[in-house]
């Protein structure tokens, strides 16, 4: 609920977050831009529920909320909300989750012995049959090497692979 002495448009901001042992983890965001008369106002935000299914985190949730003039970008007020204690399995599924073990492999082409591409398959639980695009960033540990991959494909319902294909010449 928001009170407005100026009619405007304003945005509202809000992360959902759970919490696992001691840690946040931020599930989702939601955004609300609106013009505003003055008076009092219920602002609703929509979070995404297979987004919160897939962490495996149930709650109460902590919705950290702000209050934004659009034109300005100040903010003018921000608001803490802890939700009802909701399980994760009360929300819709994802349409399609990861589904480890994954599997990888060099690829040699030419014979020569060594691999022009690493191979890696993505095993994937799909609920619902659609064109699905799956990104892999291939780095070392201290994040300074980066590879990329991605691959758009249709997939039907149950387990699927997705195959990302890293250039070997980098590595």
């Amino acid at each position: 609920n928001v009170s407005v002495t100026v009619g405007d448009t304003y945005y509202f901001y809000a992360d959902l977050c759970g919490w696992i042992n001691g840690s946040g983890f931020c599930l989702s965001d939601s955004t609300n831009a609106t013009y505003l008369n003055p008076g009092s106002w219920t602002i609703r935000f929509l979070f995404d529920g297979p987004a919160i299914n897939a962490s495996g985190i149930d709650g109460p949730y902590t919705v950290t909320m702000h209050a934004i003039d659009y034109d300005t970008g100040n903010a003018w007020d921000d608001e803490v909300h802890f939700t009802a204690p909701y399980s994760h399995l009360e929300f819709e599924e994802p349409p399609a989750s990861f589904s480890p073990p994954h599997a990888d492999a060099g690829q040699d082409i030419d014979g020569d012995g060594l691999f022009e591409f690493l191979i890696v398959d993505v095993a994937m639980a799909v609920a619902n049959a659609s064109t699905y695009v799956v990104n892999g960033y291939l780095h070392d540990a201290n994040n300074s090497f980066w590879l990329y991959s991605t691959n758009t494909s249709y997939l039907d319902v149950g387990i699927r692979s997705v195959r990302l294909s890293f250039d070997g010449t980098p590595l």
